[in-house]
């Protein structure tokens, strides 16, 4: 299902989407290099790089085509299929799967943008400022945890330093520090 709309829609998508391997379209000079893990297309394994930059915070999220369409077949009815429609069902499946806590308060995903791939979907949300924090503790990510075998890899990239977590079924999807 999404390899049909992705290939009847990549013209319109190349022409109005984001790039993030090209460094004039990135909030950051060298996000390419922060996307590398992006490129195994494991099923399972979705990475979400929470990254800051002047202009604010932003998740980089990069989940494979086979899940988002596992997750697109399981909950919604295939009829009246569009670009819009399918779009709109991928930014639904990640954004309400992604809990953010700093130091104990609520981060709350901005307006997302997509780009759609059959092996590789990115998605890019605005975090807006938000003062330094030490601590994620109370952060979830559980987007396409409905996924078997599904672990969500949460990486905290601020300049040279960088913080990981691999979240899975058995510790509930949560940041443990």
């Amino acid at each position: 299902m999404l390899r049909e709309v992705v290939r009847s829609t990549r013209d319109a998508l190349s022409a109005h989407a984001f790039d993030p391997r090209c460094p004039s379209s990135c909030p950051i000079g060298s996000l390419a290099l922060l996307l590398a893990p992006f490129t195994g297309h494991n099923p399972d394994i979705a990475t979400f790089i929470l990254s800051e930059a002047e202009q604010g915070w932003s998740l980089w999220v990069g989940v494979s085509g086979a899940a988002l369409d596992w997750v697109l077949t399981q909950n919604t009815p295939e009829s009246g299929w569009s670009e819009e429609t399918v779009r709109a069902a991928c930014l639904d499946a990640v954004s309400t799967g992604v809990h953010l806590v700093a130091d104990g308060h609520p981060w709350t995903l901005g307006p997302g943008e997509v780009r759609l791939g059959t092996h590789q979907s990115t998605f890019r949300f605005d975090l807006g400022e938000h003062p330094g924090f030490s601590s994620l503790q109370g952060t979830r990510v559980d987007a396409l945890s409905q996924v078997p075998n599904q672990h969500n890899v949460l990486r905290v990239v601020r300049g040279e330093d960088v913080q990981q977590w691999v979240l899975a079924e058995r510790n509930g999807y949560a940041v443990a520090e």
